[in-house]
């Protein structure tokens, strides 16, 4: 297994799940026999531990995972955990890497280890592992780092070796708590939206939904949805995805730093649809029949950097094995007024081959 990994650069499995890739944020650091507690923020079911955390690499929230073999089950952590347990057998961890120095949270792993090569430096006489870490977090360069308690000596690395047990070693890395300066130069942006309200359509629309992803509010950046994905399995929703993207300060839509935020515990998408390019979502629709998603239809509006509010037609995309077919559940933003409502979130129940409920959070842009 490599031991640091960036998101696909062309179409990968993750399980049965197909994704398309997007910018990759940061590499991942391998771990084999770490696993990391705490700070769950989702789980899912994937084939193995590299596609669990080429799935944390492409979520911008997540910050590590940790992936069990025997149950096959992901678990994505943000914020970083600071607990964890060291050579437990067929478990994967990764923590996403962050270079620099701003935006980062040095990350210390369990156990006594140690990592041989990719060295920048090594320097003598650092009486502890915290004065090793810290000198890490503040050279820009460094994403790992290892001191050893015997001869106090700190070796600072620039590529992220594999761990072997050691007596008398400490090691860790340089993990992202926010995407470096970016987080700072989006939040000072004019582009922001805070949560308006849920807008339900279907026969049934106030009942219990199966699934629900929806963005957080406040994020550590502002970004938008950009697509929608989604599978339906023995009549229920399985899957639900959102394809995302961070609004930089100029109010464009940055998509050089897309990613996913996904729901559901099977792989995802039977129909996938995604906007145009300067284009946020602020309509869903779907149809389900014989057990399937057949028809999925997302409405997308202009994002205009000069007002950072919507403008322009909305314009309706559909994919499925029967796209044009009529939907069962569908809600869009009525197109002549509004200049300010995008939709943060999906949620959905199945029954009898029918979407019976859909569930659209939406934000207001401020």
């Amino acid at each position: 297994m490599p031991n640091v990994k960036k998101a696909i650069g062309s179409l990968a499995a993750v399980g049965a799940l197909v994704i398309t890739p997007m910018a990759t944020q940061a590499e991942m650091a391998m771990e084999d026999g770490t696993r990391w507690t705490g700070n769950v923020y989702s789980t899912l079911t994937v084939a193995s531990g590299e596609n669990c955390a080429t799935i944390c690499d492409l979520e911008l929230q997540c910050k590590t995972m940790t992936w069990y073999e025997k149950t096959k089950v992901c678990y994505l952590m943000n914020p970083l955990p600071t607990q964890g347990d060291a050579n437990v057998p067929s478990v994967v961890s990764a923590v996403k890497i962050c270079t620099g120095t701003e935006g980062v949270q040095m990350v210390e792993e369990p156990g006594n280890l140690d990592r041989n090569g990719g060295d920048i430096v090594k320097i003598g006489g650092i009486k502890s592992a915290g004065e090793c870490m810290n000198m890490c977090g503040n050279t820009p360069d460094c994403i790992a780092f290892t001191w050893n308690r015997s001869n106090l000596n700190c070796w600072l690395k620039h590529t992220v070796k594999p761990q072997k047990p050691s007596s008398v070693g400490t090691t860790g890395v340089k993990g992202c708590q926010r995407l470096a300066k970016e987080s700072e130069s989006v939040r000072a942006s004019q582009f922001e939206w805070a949560p308006d309200e849920t807008q339900n359509a279907g026969s049934e629309p106030n009942h219990a939904l199966e699934l629900m992803v929806e963005l957080d509010h406040p994020e550590e950046e502002t970004v938008v949805v950009i697509g929608v994905g989604a599978r339906v399995t023995n009549d229920n929703f399985a899957a639900l995805k959102l394809n995302i993207a961070p609004v930089d300060d100029n109010c464009n839509i940055d998509y050089d730093r897309t990613g996913v935020k996904t729901a559901g515990s099977l792989t995802c998408c039977e129909a996938e649809t995604q906007v145009d390019q300067s284009q946020v979502v602020v309509g869903v629709g779907m149809r389900v029949n014989s057990d399937n998603l057949t028809t999925l239809a997302v409405w997308g509006q202009t994002l205009d950097p000069s007002t950072c509010l919507l403008t322009g037609s909305v314009k309706e995309y559909r994919s499925g094995s029967d796209p044009n077919h009529d939907l069962e559940a569908f809600w869009y933003v009525p197109p002549v007024t509004n200049d300010r409502i995008i939709v943060t979130g999906v949620g959905a129940r199945a029954n009898n081959n029918n979407i019976t409920t859909l569930q659209l959070p939406t934000g207001k842009i401020e």
